[in-house]
């Protein structure tokens, strides 16, 4: 059960419990949209799929396809990428290069790639 599927059933236990609990979810970016499964990732920019993703981590839902495309749209441009990535020069004779998350990544971001990196 997500976390988002027990606050549904706690919300059904009274009102006052029901008002408090929607106040902090209002907090979580996006959470209408993501409870209704009516977030759309396809269309949205990486700041605003970034910031879902913390939301989609604390409700204990699937990330991968959000996941995905974050890192999708961080591929297409080299600056968004070196903010992610850090560059691991083998040596001179390499022909190519090995990447690895950056360290000072916040860790629900560097979790939640590298779950998706993993499979």
């Amino acid at each position: 059960m997500s976390l988002l599927d027990a606050i549904k059933e706690c919300e059904k236990d009274s009102e006052k419990n029901k008002n408090e609990n929607i106040d902090q979810l209002n907090k979580l970016h996006y959470f209408d949209l993501i409870s209704k499964n009516e977030f759309d990732i396809k269309s949205k920019p990486l700041s605003v799929l970034i910031d879902a993703l913390y939301t989609y981590n604390y409700l204990c839902l699937d990330t991968n396809d959000l996941v995905a495309e974050i890192l999708w749209l961080i591929g297409e441009d080299k600056k968004e990428f070196l903010k992610y990535f850090a560059v691991i020069v083998n040596d001179e004779n390499c022909t190519f290069n090995t990447f690895m998350l950056r360290e000072d990544l916040n860790c629900i971001i560097k979790n939640e790639f590298k779950k998706y990196l993993k499979k």
